[in-house]
C-alpha cells in the first residue's frame, strides 16, 4: 500500500517526493515509539460487545459513504438540487460521515469520552509527527503547503484550529472505533489498525473524484496516496492510548506532503 502510494508520485513525475513522504511517516512512527517508551504503558480500552459495535460502525461508515457519494456525484451542480435532496443528504452526512450516529450510540450505552479515546497523553508523539511533515514538506514540495492560505481563510490561529479540529476529530474517532472493534473482533489489533485505514481513505474517493473533473480513477489514487499518513494517525491512537495525537497531526495537516 505504502509502495503503491509512493507510485502515485512517480506517475506524476515526483518519486523523490513520494520517497520523502514515506521517510517522514517512518521517522514519525520511530518517534512515537520513543516517546511512548518513555511514558507509562496507557491502560486498554474497554470494548463490550466489539462485534456488534464493529457491525453498527461499519453500517453506519456504508452510509456515510452513501451521503458522501450522492453529495459528490451528478451531472446536476450541487447548489442547483432539489432543496429536499439537499436536506437529506445533509443530515445522512451529519449522522453517519462525521459520524454523530455512532458517537451517541456509544454514549448511551454508557461509554465515557475516556474510554472512547479522549485522554489527555502523547500529544508530543502527535507534535513530533507534525513537525516531521511540515520540515518534510517545506523542503521537497514547498509549493504545496497550504497553512499561510488556510490561516488567512480562517482568519486568524483561532479560526485554522477550529477548522481543522472540526475535520480531524470525527475522522479520528471514526478511525478509533473501526480499529479497536475490528481489532477486537478479528483478535488482531493490526488487522483492525490496517482495515479502518483503508476505510477511512476509501470515504475520501467521492471528494477527490470530485475535484478530478468526476474521474473515479483520480479519485481512486487521490485515496490511494492518503493511506501512509493514515496508517501513521491510527498508528499514533495505537501507541500512546489516545486519539488526541491523531487529532493533532490531523488537524493541522496543511502541508500538502500527501498531495501528489
Amino acid at each position: 500500500l505504502c509502495a503503491g502510494a509512493a507510485a502515485v508520485d512517480a506517475h506524476h513525475g515526483k518519486p523523490g517526493k513520494g520517497a520523502a513522504y514515506l521517510a517522514a511517516m517512518l521517522l514519525a512512527v520511530l518517534a512515537a515509539d520513543l516517546l511512548a517508551a518513555r511514558a507509562p504503558p496507557p491502560e486498554p480500552f474497554p470494548i463490550r460487545r466489539p462485534g456488534r459495535e464493529g457491525i453498527l460502525a461499519a453500517l453506519f461508515t456504508v452510509l456515510g459513504m452513501a451521503a458522501l457519494g450522492f453529495r459528490y456525484s451528478g451531472e446536476v451542480p450541487w447548489e442547483e438540487r432539489a432543496r429536499l435532496h439537499r436536506l437529506l443528504a445533509g443530515l445522512a452526512m451529519v449522522a453517519f460521515t462525521f459520524p454523530t450516529a455512532l458517537a451517541l450510540y456509544l454514549l448511551a450505552d454508557g461509554y465515557r469520552p475516556r474510554a472512547l479515546g479522549f485522554r489527555l497523553r502523547g500529544l508530543a508523539a502527535g507534535a513530533a509527527a507534525l513537525l516531521l511533515a511540515a520540515g518534510t514538506a517545506s523542503l521537497v514540495d514547498p509549493g504545496q503547503v497550504t497553512l499561510w492560505r488556510a490561516l488567512e481563510g480562517a482568519g486568524g490561529w483561532g479560526g485554522l484550529l477550529l477548522l481543522g479540529a472540526s475535520a480531524a476529530i470525527p475522522e479520528e474517532f471514526l478511525r478509533f472505533v473501526l480499529q479497536t472493534r475490528w481489532g477486537a473482533s478479528l483478535r488482531s489489533p493490526a488487522a483492525g489498525w490496517i482495515l479502518a485505514t483503508l476505510v477511512w481513505a476509501a470515504l475520501h474517493v467521492p471528494n477527490f473524484a470530485a475535484q478530478a473533473g468526476g474521474d473515479a480513477a483520480a479519485g481512486a489514487l487521490g485515496a490511494l496516496r492518503i493511506v501512509p499518513v493514515g496508517l501513521l494517525w491510527g498508528y499514533l491512537t495505537r501507541r500512546t492510548g489516545s486519539l488526541l495525537p491523531a487529532v493533532l497531526a490531523h488537524g493541522l495537516n496543511f502541508w500538502g506532503l500527501q498531495n501528489s
